[in-house]
């Protein structure tokens, strides 16, 4: 019995190595206007593509302040133009009342991605915007008042 108990134990330790949580970070423009955001990573973006299909700089946005399973549910979502690329940042139009999801991960990696972001020329930390953001289940949500 007691070998049977170690067993079952291994088995469903072994199993949960394979699992993983999809975590993303979002923005949320609440004001009347658009919103410049600059997104600083901690790597250099290797000849990043327009769209990304994963999401990692696709930067998807919907032009309403949504939850973040809107966008799990609905997959064609538009991309926010980018207004500036270079080496490790990049620059986003944020419009009026839109939600953007900036980084896709899994596993809360989206902390180890990002080094900063600037919105309306005030740098904001990771550990800034962990405090500052509404966490919803894995996700974290930003708002810009």
């Amino acid at each position: 019995m007691k070998q049977i108990k170690i067993f079952i134990g291994f088995i469903s330790l072994f199993l949960l190595f394979g699992c993983s949580v999809s975590t993303e970070f979002f923005i949320q423009n609440l004001t009347s206007s658009k919103q410049i955001i600059k997104i600083n990573f901690r790597e250099k973006i290797p000849n990043y593509p327009e769209q990304d299909t994963y999401g990692w700089l696709g930067f998807n946005y919907i032009n309403e302040i949504v939850k973040p399973e809107y966008f799990i549910k609905n997959k064609n979502l538009k991309s926010l133009k980018k207004t500036f690329v270079k080496d490790s940042a990049i620059s986003v139009e944020l419009p009026a009342f839109s939600t953007t999801r900036i980084v896709k991960s899994k596993n809360y990696n989206w902390q180890s991605r990002l080094q900063s972001i600037e919105i309306q020329n005030q740098k904001y930390t990771i550990k800034d915007l962990e405090k500052r953001a509404k966490k919803i289940k894995y996700d974290y949500i930003y708002q810009i008042e």
